[in-house]
């Protein structure tokens, strides 16, 4: 039977009835009308790609976050408007059956922290790394623990990238991701400023800069950018 001819049957056989038959050459004609053929080589599965903003994380390892996400647009006037993005109505979500996180989106770039370090190039376990500081999940916000979740402070808005089939662990699984360096926050204040006591040499002066510290006679210094030293307190 050549492409383009779709006979019609009045007599079956078994569970080939007219009606089946007819279904049958309903759907190829559909298949050759748009220009399909059945014998080429399917070309991969292509990226999808669209906007969207995160509504919600929650924590699954230390500084791992997955994250509730709804597809956002671009407004008419995004260029007056605030917010410049509005939800889609009808577009996609994470949401399925009141599950915020069913379809989460995740950030490949926390895929490699651990508990004291961060892939942007943080060592949060360092003695420079202020106390009460934690990494912040995209949004704002954080928490500690398996499983618990994070009230966004932002909704910040991030391209998802949909992949599926055979490149993600199980075959037809829909996986949606982004990238995004995460930022660092936590308790501004201290009750107290530490300082080496005492250091082997004085330093020099810096340009625009003033720098106290604790000199090698042990007295609490300043030195400004001209190289004019204050004694603040002695050591007596």
């Amino acid at each position: 039977m050549s492409r383009g001819i779709y006979p019609t049957i009045t007599r079956g056989l078994g569970n080939l009835t007219p009606e089946m038959w007819g279904r049958m050459m309903t759907m190829l004609f559909w298949f050759e009308t748009h220009n399909r053929d059945e014998r080429r080589v399917q070309p991969p599965q292509k990226e999808v790609r669209f906007l969207a903003k995160i509504v919600k994380a929650e924590c699954i390892q230390p500084n791992v976050y997955i994250y509730a996400w709804e597809e956002v647009r671009l407004t008419d006037d995004w260029k007056n408007d605030s917010p410049p993005t509005e939800v889609v109505v009808g577009g996609r979500t994470s949401t399925e059956d009141g599950n915020e996180f069913a379809f989460p989106a995740i950030n490949v770039i926390e895929l490699a922290n651990t508990s004291a370090l961060a892939s942007g190039g943080v060592d949060m376990g360092a003695d420079q790394y202020p106390d009460g500081y934690g990494l912040q999940a995209i949004g704002g916000g954080g928490c500690t623990g398996s499983g618990c979740e994070v009230e966004v402070n932002v909704e910040a808005v991030v391209v998802l990238h949909k992949i599926g089939g055979e490149s993600t662990e199980k075959a037809g699984e829909h996986i949606h991701f982004f990238t995004a360096v995460n930022d660092h926050d936590g308790e501004c204040g201290a009750e107290m400023v530490s300082i080496d006591d005492s250091i082997d040499e004085d330093p020099s002066p810096i340009t625009d800069k003033a720098n106290i510290y604790v000199s090698t006679d042990g007295d609490l210094k300043v030195i400004f950018e001209d190289g004019t030293v204050k004694t603040i307190v002695t050591d007596d």
